[in-house]
């Protein structure tokens, strides 16, 4: 299981130019365990209703591994974090 740690609650919102008009963008900062003496930072973007991930410790869902450009396994756009003391 990969381990994810959420410190804070925050949402940022950033507004873009889409194709279609102004897009609003919903992120949020998660930190992946990934085996080295720090975590890795990275923003996932959340769903326009989706409520933002309380502080605590999750794993990775398998539906947030998709394929790749080149088949390789990969993040996806669509972060599954499940709760740790429920996936263990």
């Amino acid at each position: 299981m990969i381990s994810v740690e959420v410190n804070q609650t925050p949402v940022v919102v950033r507004k873009i130019n889409g194709k279609n008009g102004p897009v609003e963008l919903r992120e949020q900062e998660i930190y992946i365990k990934n085996g080295h003496a720090y975590p890795t930072r990275f923003r996932i973007t959340l769903g326009r209703d989706q409520a933002p991930f309380a502080a605590g410790h999750y794993n990775l869902g398998p539906r947030s591994i998709v394929a790749g450009e080149y088949g390789q396994p990969t993040i996806g756009r669509d972060i599954e974090l499940i709760a740790a003391t429920k996936a263990a």
